[in-house]
């Protein structure tokens, strides 16, 4: 086949039972792909609302941030689907608060989920990744989407260690495509601006939103759903790799959010 074909692909999508991950799952459902959810929040809703079963979908109770425990689940997706053709890395935490309030223990979580998590399970994954036949004609076996946030780039006084994480998940991405490149597997890193999850619906009141909106260039925030879409067209664009997309609206943060040392997260 020339171009990628969704239809049976097996992809992982950590984090896929609530917010970004939970768009990638549904945008990667309709395309026929078979999933597997690797999270440790139960996908019960999800599942019932695509009204799909085991055939399509698996969830796997994964702590990221435990190297064994993304081994394990990998493994098992190999057991239940034998191939893995399309990772999504976007599960994550976001403690945001003061460096002088944040204790080492959060400190060494923040780190464990969104910089360790995603490194396992794209050493993990892409052991068996490597060894599947090719996908086209442009010798393709893979992708690799990882999660940054345009807070990898632009952060606010308040998210050092949050921020931290992203800029070292934009790091990786040159050097991990040139690393997987030669095996056909491509490495590409969404770096998404606000988008309405019910993470950000839930601690930012709506005319907060609206006020942040004046700051991007289309003046709105952007949606689950368009994310999904981003997911979607990395997988089909089999030239690109080693690449930061940066899904946010054209906003350019700088001084256009406030110090979020007080906020829920």
């Amino acid at each position: 086949m020339d171009n990628f074909d969704f239809k049976d692909k097996v992809a992982i999508v950590t984090g896929g039972s609530s917010g970004l991950g939970n768009a990638a799952v549904k945008a990667l459902f309709n395309k026929k792909c078979k999933i597997a959810i690797l999270d440790i929040i139960s996908c019960d809703d999800l599942l019932k609302t695509l009204n799909i079963n085991e055939e399509r979908v698996i969830f796997i109770k994964t702590d990221i941030s435990n190297e064994n425990d993304v081994k394990n689940a990998i493994e098992n997706v190999i057991r239940k689907f034998k191939f893995i053709h399309i990772i999504v890395n976007s599960a994550g935490v976001a403690p945001w608060r003061s460096l002088e309030n944040t204790d080492s223990e959060t400190v060494i979580k923040t780190y464990g989920v969104n910089v360790f998590g995603q490194l396992y399970v794209i050493k993990y994954a892409t052991k068996y990744m490597k060894l599947q036949n090719y996908l086209s004609k442009y010798n393709e076996r893979g992708v690799v989407i990882n999660v940054s946030s345009e807070q990898g780039t632009e952060g606010q006084s308040g998210r050092a260690i949050y921020c931290g994480t992203k800029g070292a998940i934009n790091g990786m991405t040159l050097p991990l495509s040139r690393e997987l490149g030669p095996f056909g597997i491509r490495v590409v890193t969404i770096s998404p601006g606000m988008i309405m999850t019910p993470l950000v619906t839930a601690n930012y009141p709506e005319e907060e939103v609206k006020e942040y909106s004046k700051e991007f260039a289309l003046k709105r925030v952007g949606y689950p759903e368009e994310f999904g879409q981003c997911v979607i067209s990395v997988c089909e664009c089999s030239f690109m790799t080693g690449c930061i997309i940066r899904l946010d609206g054209g906003i350019r943060s700088g001084n256009a959010f406030k110090d979020e040392s007080k906020t829920k997260f």
